[in-house]
């Protein structure tokens, strides 16, 4: 949640504080109406700031495990292309199948991966008599599909990140109509009350940003010195 909606909140919930705390009798049903949008918005932004968190999250999870997946990956194809290359001799032509690719991008290694696992299977007792286990196949389609979890998971975390921040810039909008119109009712009833009025301006108020500057402070004058480190009288003055 941005500085700007967080602003936003923090209105709605003093608009909410100060009708619980000065009860308007008789009530006046549409203040009734706008002070129950209030409280359904703030409980909305609430749970679409914990959505954008934890979208956030679980997009940052997935680009680490992606990483980390990635490079186990690619030490098991090495494996895997090293044994084909001393498998050249018993089926000519194999080695240009099971290079590595030179990109370092993930849908390279993604198909590059396809392919030589793709390439291994008619030909996995031969990579087996040659030292890999007899399950290598299976240990590489696990680490694909590891590995193509984790892109999911990162995709997902920020289409939930995603969702998070423009419902809270949707429900945000919506508070601010209801407090505005809460601000109309509210007004009407302590009308004659200066008091309660200067109290209700500041729950309704929605602060500003803090203004920057970038003017820097002058440094202060420094008299003239002479070589022996005195002030000279002449210059000073």
């Amino acid at each position: 949640m941005n500085a700007k909606s967080i602003r936003k909140l923090d209105m709605l919930k003093r608009v909410h504080r100060f009708i619980l705390e000065h009860p308007i009798t008789p009530a006046i049903p549409r203040l009734t109406v706008a002070h129950t949008e209030v409280v359904n918005v703030i409980t909305a932004l609430q749970t679409a700031a914990q959505n954008q968190v934890a979208g956030s999250g679980q997009s940052e999870g997935g680009v680490d495990l992606r990483a980390t997946t990635a490079r186990d990956f690619r030490e098991y194809l090495k494996n895997v292309n090293r044994t084909a290359r001393a498998l050249e001799t018993d089926h000519p032509g194999i080695r240009p199948t099971f290079r590595l690719p030179e990109s370092g991008s993930y849908p390279a290694l993604i198909a590059r991966a396809q392919a030589i696992i793709a390439a291994a299977t008619p030909l996995q007792a031969s990579f087996v008599d040659a030292g890999l286990p007899a399950t290598f196949l299976t240990e590489l389609q696990a680490l694909l599909t590891a590995f193509e979890n984790a892109t999911n998971q990162k995709h997902e975390g920020g289409i939930t990140q995603v969702l998070g921040t423009a419902a809270i810039e949707a429900r945000a909008s919506i508070g601010v109509k209801a407090a505005t119109d809460c601000d109309a009712y509210v007004r009407n009833h302590f009308r004659s009350n200066p008091e309660m009025l200067a109290a209700w301006a500041h729950a309704r108020r929605i602060e500003k940003a803090p203004v920057r500057t970038n003017e820097s402070t002058p440094l202060p004058a420094v008299s003239p010195v002479t070589a022996t480190g005195t002030v000279n009288p002449t210059e000073a003055n």
